[in-house]
């Protein structure tokens, strides 16, 4: 069987919704997962699979033997992992696909948190007051002085995981013997951002804009900050500007998603740039647009014209949701909750009728999380 496109990440909810809709409009798709204990792996429509980890060198010869088995038309990287392994190996795919990627500088810019901030600072982006060299720990603290509390600690490269909230100096310095404990580059440090999470999305081909989308987190999971579980679609000229001239200046390629907080002032603090497909890809599915079948047209070549979407559009991850309102309830300090209810036109969500074993096995991974308590990976504030 001839296949059209591979999607990687099919482990992941947006994975899967990616690869969803590409089958709804007509294309053959293989779905690449990193394991077969994920829920996703169990897809009824899911008939062409591959099984690979890209964290280990011998899942991704065996993804790149497999690409140049089937040649597919296009394959689309969905993490930020499969967008490195991807952008590594860009000449070797290049011979039996096609794929959009940014240039290794940009990529890089994107990808190391040091690097993103000081590209804002030279191309006037606000971002949070940010101290970017904590290996010498008795100097930083001395930096910290000129903080408030709490403040944010950023891993600082994609192969090292991680983001704490510190209430005072004490849990700072305790988790940066952590890092340095663990031979691991130093992380940054940030002030914390009251405020709402927004995005600007887009597609780029060659430097020039394609499409865009933009949208407003109402519920995140952890909730002192994380992936959407309740978003809407907004459109705010702020944000689309301030998006457009980050992915411009670094003459962006491929699929990119910029995540700003919104202060009460109504300021923009940018967190950061991502090379890849974003967690509530659905939402923008039910907007009307199709990021995955723009990326498949433009990466074969098809003539693109920009696409509008509708706005006031609400999308619940179920099984998020349950987890945000369980560990809502376990946080007194409501600066990192919202209570906010947007007027929305409609509100969709993530049960699929057609998947009734997905389903029923995502509900078991909740409740065997709310049991043991897997609560805020990020720490609570």
């Amino acid at each position: 069987m001839s296949i059209d496109v591979i999607v990687t990440d099919c482990d992941t909810k947006h994975g899967f919704a990616i690869a969803r809709y590409l089958r709804k409009n007509g294309l053959s798709v293989c779905s690449q997962h990193n394991n077969r204990t994920n829920p996703f792996y169990f897809s009824i429509l899911s008939r062409i699979k591959v099984v690979c980890n890209f964290r280990n060198s011998n899942g991704k010869d065996l993804f790149f033997n497999y690409i140049e088995n089937t040649s597919p038309k296009v394959v689309i990287p969905v993490s930020n992992l499969a967008v490195k392994v991807f952008s590594d190996n860009r000449e070797r795919i290049k011979k039996f696909s096609k794929v959009l990627l940014p240039d290794e500088k940009s990529l890089e810019i994107a990808q190391n948190k040091n690097m993103t901030f000081k590209f804002a600072e030279k191309i006037g982006i606000r971002y949070p007051k940010t101290i970017y060299d904590a290996q010498k720990i008795e100097q930083t603290i001395e930096l910290l002085n000129q903080f408030s509390f709490p403040v944010v600690l950023k891993y600082v490269n994609i192969n090292e995981k991680g983001v704490s909230y510190c209430k005072n100096i004490e849990e700072v310095k305790s988790i940066l013997n952590k890092y340095k404990k663990n031979n691991m580059t130093p992380p940054i440090i940030q002030e914390y951002i009251a405020g709402t999470g927004v995005g600007f999305y887009a597609l780029y081909k060659d430097g020039k804009c394609i499409t865009n989308f933009m949208h407003k987190r109402i519920h995140e999971y952890p909730v002192t900050g994380g992936a959407s579980c309740f978003a809407m679609s907004i459109y705010n000229e702020d944000l689309k500007n301030a998006g457009l001239k980050i992915l411009d200046a670094l003459k962006w390629n491929g699929i990119a998603m910029v995540e700003f907080k919104l202060t009460g002032s109504n300021e923009l603090y940018l967190m950061e740039i991502n090379p890849k497909f974003w967690g509530s890809y659905e939402l923008s599915e039910k907007c009307g647009l199709s990021f995955a079948n723009d990326y498949f047209d433009a990466a074969i070549g098809k003539a693109m014209t920009p696409s509008k979407y509708n706005l006031n559009i609400g999308f619940r991850w179920l099984f998020s949701e349950l987890l945000y309102y369980r560990d809502k309830f376990f946080i007194k300090n409501k600066k990192y909750s919202t209570d906010e209810k947007p007027k929305l036109n409609k509100i969709y969500n993530d049960f699929y009728p057609d998947e009734p074993l997905i389903f029923i096995l995502r509900i078991i991974d909740a409740i065997i999380r709310i049991i043991i308590k897997k609560t805020n990976p990020h720490s609570v504030p």
